[in-house]
């Protein structure tokens, strides 16, 4: 099975989810048992007390490629159009030819 759909079951077993949501996206209750049994033999899922439970491994496997929720970590910023500060009292006036491109 794919890794996709190997990191959408960890993520509705982490969330404590039902498992429709993988039959409402096209996999039979097979395909699902089928990835069950390939996420607890590559380690990333665990039966404790009768129930499946992400491991380590498996939360780590389901961050691996996930964008940070902070701005900061993915949003460079823009260096080259930042000017240098100047007193309250000095007045910024841009250069001729970049005020001609923007009346073009």
């Amino acid at each position: 099975m794919t890794n996709t759909n190997i990191k959408k079951l960890l993520g509705l077993i982490l969330n404590e989810s039902p498992l429709e949501y993988l039959t409402r996206n096209g996999l039979d209750y097979s395909q699902i048992f089928e990835l069950i049994s390939e996420a607890i033999d590559l380690g990333f899922l665990s039966y404790e007390e009768d129930l499946l439970v992400l491991t380590d491994k498996g939360v780590e496997f389901i961050s691996i490629g996930k964008i940070s929720s902070k701005p900061s970590e993915w949003i460079l910023p823009e260096d080259y159009s930042r000017i240098e500060k100047i007193d309250p009292e000095e007045i910024f006036l841009p250069k001729k030819s970049t005020i001609q491109n923007l009346l073009k």
